[in-house]
């Protein structure tokens, strides 16, 4: 607070005894803050990119990193102030730390020892605050816009579902190529949790899926409805894609009889809306039992 009073203040004569101590107690303050941010920072951008190239490939990324400039910029200014300007504001006390030496003397091998007169040190902390205020504030701004915007690594994730046009929208393929392509669309990443098969399989029944999709060796009634036979669907597909079928049907657009309507969208309803994550971790759990040898009885 009293680093405020000289800002909105510059011009009048502030006492150095009363300004120095003021001072120190702020720069140890505003330290011990930056270094947390800036820790909180660094695990945050660990967790959401996964590597470097997110930071140049993803509109989160060029963000994360234009933040990261503005925060190295902060720093610098801030161990300018307090290594720097501040120990000017106490001529007499004496010089501690070892950071404090190091950068002191980085200081004057660079531009040299300071001819500024005692008496224009409060201005220039002055000006040092206004401009960390302002970095300050951008920083804040940045960190908004990256709450706004993807995650670098859900980025790179979303990529199969956008054409080369750039619209956001479904992939379609057929069996044969998916097959080919190990099951799931090119590129196309997702792990859902493990889940329990047999709470899977009484769900299963408990939404008659089998109205729809044919399970042979299950016992199950004849499906009534169009669907693909689900025997021995877990020899072609991943996990992920049966969660990912389950909760978006249109997200990967499988083309061929069975598959989509007239509308030539996906004939399955989605259950984003009605199914708990660890339902839809039972669900698929049961669908990766579905082999062709262990259903075909």
């Amino acid at each position: 607070m009293g680093l405020g009073f000289v800002v909105l203040a510059e011009r009048r004569d502030w006492p150095l005894e009363l300004l120095a101590p003021v001072a120190r107690r702020f720069s140890r303050l505003a330290s011990s803050c930056l270094a947390v941010i800036v820790a909180s920072g660094i695990y945050n951008a660990w967790l959401q990119l996964h590597g470097f190239a997110p930071l140049w490939t993803t509109v989160y990324g060029r963000i994360l990193a234009a933040k990261l400039l503005a925060v190295v910029g902060l720093v610098a200014l801030g161990a300018t102030n307090r290594y720097v300007i501040v120990p000017r504001l106490a001529p007499g006390c004496p010089v501690r730390g070892i950071g404090v030496r190091l950068f002191r003397l980085a200081t004057l091998a660079v531009g040299g020892r300071s001819k500024r007169p005692l008496a224009s040190v409060p201005s220039r902390l002055s000006t040092y605050v206004r401009r960390e205020a302002w970095l300050a504030i951008l920083v804040l701004g940045l960190t908004a816009a990256l709450g706004e915007s993807t995650p670098g690594r859900h980025a790179m994730r979303m990529r199969h579902l956008t054409p080369a046009g750039g619209r956001i929208g479904p992939y379609r393929v057929t069996m044969a190529e998916l097959h080919e392509s190990g099951g799931v669309p090119t590129g196309w990443i997702f792990a859902p949790p493990p889940g329990d098969a047999a709470r899977g399989r009484a769900l299963f029944v408990r939404l008659e899926c089998f109205s729809c999709h044919a399970v042979r060796g299950e016992g199950f009634p004849p499906p009534s409805g169009r669907g693909p036979d689900l025997t021995g669907m877990a020899d072609h597909h991943p996990a992920g894609y049966f969660a990912e079928s389950i909760m978006n049907p249109n997200a990967v657009i499988v083309e061929g009889p069975g598959y989509t309507g007239p509308d030539g969208l996906s004939v399955m309803p989605g259950y984003n809306e009605t199914l708990t994550i660890t339902r839809l971790a039972d669900l698929v759990a049961y669908l990766g039992t579905l082999h062709e040898q262990g259903n075909a009885r």
